[in-house]
C-alpha cells in the first residue's frame, strides 16, 4: 500500500475515487453526496490549487480512501473529506490517511487541523434536539454511538470545540472538532 497524490487528470483514479465516495457517504452522511455528480464534484475540489489530496493505494493501485485538507485562515486547515471505502473499514487506513494529510500540513506551516461531521443518521445525543436552548450543556453531555466519525475522529486525537445547530438541516448539526498539531 503506499499514500499518494491525487492528479485532476487521472481519469481511473478520478472515477474510482467518485465511487468510493459516494458508497461511504450513502452509509454516513446520505444527504452529502446524493449523487455520483456531487460525489464526483467533491474529488475534482480536492484537487484545486491550495488543497493538499491524498489516496491510499492498495498493490494493484486500486484506492482504498482518500483524504484532502484546505488552509483555512491563519494557522488553521480543514481536513475534508476523507473517506475510507465501507469494505475496509476497521483496518486502520482513516488512521494513516489522517496521520499523512497532518505532516503534510504541518509541513506547510499549519498547526491546527479542524474537522467537523453531521448527525444525518441520528447517532449522536445531538441529534433532533434544540441546541439552541442549552448548547454548552448539550455538548458536555455528548453521548455517542459506535460507529459514528465522532469516535474515530476522537480516537485519533481530535477534541470537540463546539457545534452548530441546525446546519445540516433542521435537528442535524454540525460537530466541530480540532487538533493542535506539531
Amino acid at each position: 500500500m503506499r499514500v499518494v497524490d491525487i492528479r485532476r487528470d487521472d481519469a481511473f483514479l478520478t472515477d474510482a475515487l467518485t465511487e468510493l465516495s459516494f458508497a461511504a457517504a450513502a452509509r454516513h452522511a446520505p444527504n452529502w453526496l446524493p449523487t455520483l455528480e456531487r460525489a464526483r464534484a467533491t474529488v475534482l475540489d480536492a484537487t484545486d490549487a491550495g488543497h493538499i489530496a491524498r489516496v491510499l493505494q492498495g498493490e494493484d493501485g486500486v484506492p482504498l480512501g482518500w483524504v484532502a485538507a484546505e488552509h483555512t485562515y491563519s494557522a488553521v486547515w480543514e481536513i475534508h473529506p476523507l473517506l475510507v471505502g465501507v469494505e475496509h473499514h476497521g483496518r486502520g487506513y482513516g488512521t494513516r490517511l489522517v496521520a499523512d494529510i497532518e505532516s503534510r500540513i504541518e509541513a506547510r506551516g499549519g498547526a491546527v487541523a479542524f474537522v467537523s461531521t453531521s448527525d444525518e443518521t441520528e447517532s449522536t445525543s445531538l441529534s433532533n434536539v434544540d441546541l439552541y436552548r442549552d448548547p454548552a450543556g448539550a455538548l458536555a453531555a455528548l453521548d455517542v454511538q459506535p460507529g459514528h466519525a465522532l469516535g474515530f475522529w476522537r480516537r485519533v486525537g481530535y477534541t470537540v470545540v463546539g457545534m452548530i445547530p441546525d446546519a445540516e438541516g433542521p435537528g442535524m448539526p454540525s460537530i466541530h472538532l480540532c487538533k493542535r498539531l506539531g
